[in-house]
């Protein structure tokens, strides 16, 4: 986060899946002036290829259509535990509505990252 500090409108973290291994999305000239950066400093980076800049404020757009379709998610407790994405946490398969599907695609409107390595390291651990 340090990394694009000042750039927040245009790009965000998009996952965190290792403390080595972080995932920028947003707009992208933002992106290709970071990959340039890193170039530079030697610092290894690649360009993933996708469709939608997801995890980023770039699913704003979508949330109405994304919230209507998914309406339709009854979400009931698990029987093993659940661990999400969205927060790194344990958490209750009940909570598992359209609007937490949002969050997972959208992290920025609730300042989240989605922190899949988190969650490894905690199912890991017990």
């Amino acid at each position: 986060e340090r990394e694009i500090r000042g750039w927040e409108d245009k790009v965000q973290v998009a996952t965190v899946n290792s403390p080595k291994l972080t995932v920028i999305a947003g707009d992208i000239d933002a992106i290709l002036r970071f990959n340039e950066e890193y170039e530079k400093r030697g610092i290894f980076n690649r360009l993933v290829r996708v469709d939608s800049a997801f995890h980023s404020h770039h699913m704003e757009p979508v949330k109405d259509e994304l919230m209507s379709e998914l309406a339709f998610l009854t979400p009931q407790e698990t029987s093993v535990n659940l661990y999400s994405t969205v927060s790194g946490d344990e958490i209750h398969g009940a909570t598992l509505d359209n609007y937490y599907w949002y969050r997972n695609e959208y992290r920025y409107i609730v300042a989240n990252v989605f922190y899949f390595g988190k969650c490894i390291r905690k199912l890991m651990l017990g």
